[in-house]
Parts: C-alpha cells; sequence; structure tokens
C-alpha cells in the first residue's frame, strides 16, 4: 500500500509542478526503501519478542 504513495508522488510531480519531473527510477528507489525498512524492522522485532521471554 505505501509503495503506492511513492508511485502517486512521483506522478504528481511530473504532472502538477513546472519546476519538477517525475521519474520511474524515484518511484523504484522508494519500494525499495519501503521494503528494506519493512525488513529490517521485521527484523529487530523478532530479536527484541525473542529476548523478552
Amino acid at each position: 500500500m505505501l509503495y503506492f504513495f511513492g508511485i502517486i508522488i512521483e506522478v504528481l510531480q511530473q504532472t502538477l509542478t513546472t519546476y519538477r519531473t517525475g521519474d520511474y527510477k524515484d518511484a523504484i528507489a522508494n519500494t525499495v526503501g519501503i521494503l528494506l525498512g519493512f525488513i529490517i524492522f521485521n527484523l529487530i522485532l523478532k530479536k527484541i519478542t525473542v529476548n523478552s521471554y
């Protein structure tokens, strides 16, 4: 769901502004960042959960 926001922002930058451009590479980078953040968060949460028992 969050990756849609990155794509929408890129489309809006391209269509609504004259001083910013949208780029598919930025949309891909946003998606990769979301995935990496999700993976890292889950690894940390799993470690905290295991250590709390």
